[in-house]
């Protein structure tokens, strides 16, 4: 089978991965993914949640998470030698011409966006719960379709570009992932810092926003979890966008392998979480100690 290479890239001829090369490789694909699904989970986010958002809301959360998890990815894939085993291929960086030829696309798809929230803009008043309600499912679907362009056009959805950037003894470190990041939080901080500061917002077609209280302080579990996020990350190449971006581009069981590897890692933090409850109920005879922005209070379990 084609070895794994982000957006699943043909290896370069003179990479040798067979033997016990290949099962190294494969171990730290399946490894990666584990540490990638425990460090999202228990630092309650990655780098959408807290370098994207996060950062863009000025939380600091996120301006603690991020540091964090790009310090123990560079660790990882320098002293792990991710580019030996995740390197650049030279037939996809031929092929970025047409990759910059779908960015018209991808900019269209952004425009479209942007012209359908004007518009709800001047008809929300006009539009039932009904059509609200269908209208929301088809804005989730725009949106995820934008974000998956988005990766494959900068190239996020290829473990090379980010192995590149994190492998700082390769000899060839590749600063995409700083300017796709940047770029991001240049377009998505000045629309969060508005929302925040409107009274009381809410989306457009209902509900609410589903954003964390920047209040929430930075704790042990962040620390940590952001760290192991950050090893698993430096490892495989890929955090929970792209590898998701990757399963709708599936053409081998590599991928499988990284997806199994998260869902291992989220039942590990699950199973975290029920062993801490169990062990704070025990204490304190059917009360779990809870903690709120920062300040402890004890709630009876139910």
């Amino acid at each position: 089978s084609r070895p794994y290479e982000g957006a699943l890239e043909p290896l370069p001829p003179h990479v040798d991965l067979s033997g016990y090369r290949h099962v190294l490789y494969m171990a730290r694909l399946l490894i990666g993914g584990v540490l990638v699904g425990v460090g999202t989970a228990f630092g309650n986010g990655c780098t959408s949640g807290h370098g994207l958002t996060g950062l863009a809301r000025l939380a600091l959360r996120s301006w603690v998470g991020v540091p964090c998890f790009m310090c123990f990815g560079a660790i990882s894939a320098t002293f792990l030698h991710g580019v030996s085993y995740i390197p650049p291929s030279l037939h996809c960086e031929r092929e970025a011409a047409n990759v910059h030829r779908a960015a018209i696309w991808s900019a269209t798809v952004v425009l479209s966006l942007a012209v359908s929230a004007a518009l709800l803009t001047a008809a929300q008043r006009a539009i039932g719960p009904e059509s609200k309600s269908k209208l929301q499912v088809i804005v989730c679907l725009l949106s995820g379709m934008s974000f998956g362009v988005g990766l494959g056009v900068s190239g996020m959805s290829r473990a090379s570009k980010v192995v590149g950037f994190m492998d700082l003894g390769s000899g060839a470190w590749d600063p995409a992932l700083a300017f796709v990041m940047g770029g991001a939080l240049a377009f998505s901080m000045p629309f969060f810092q508005i929302v925040e500061r409107l009274n009381s917002p809410v989306p457009l077609l209902g509900g609410r926003f589903g954003l964390v209280s920047k209040a929430e302080p930075v704790d042990r579990e962040l620390i940590i979890g952001t760290a192991i996020f950050g090893l698993g990350w430096g490892l495989c190449g890929m955090c929970p966008g792209p590898i998701w971006a990757n399963v709708g581009a599936f053409h081998g069981k590599e991928v499988l392998l990284v997806v199994g590897g998260l869902f291992i890692g989220n039942a590990v933090w699950v199973a975290w979480k029920k062993l801490m409850t169990s062990s704070k109920v025990g204490e304190s005879g059917g009360y779990a100690q809870v903690s709120s922005n920062g300040k402890d209070s004890t709630k009876p379990l139910v």
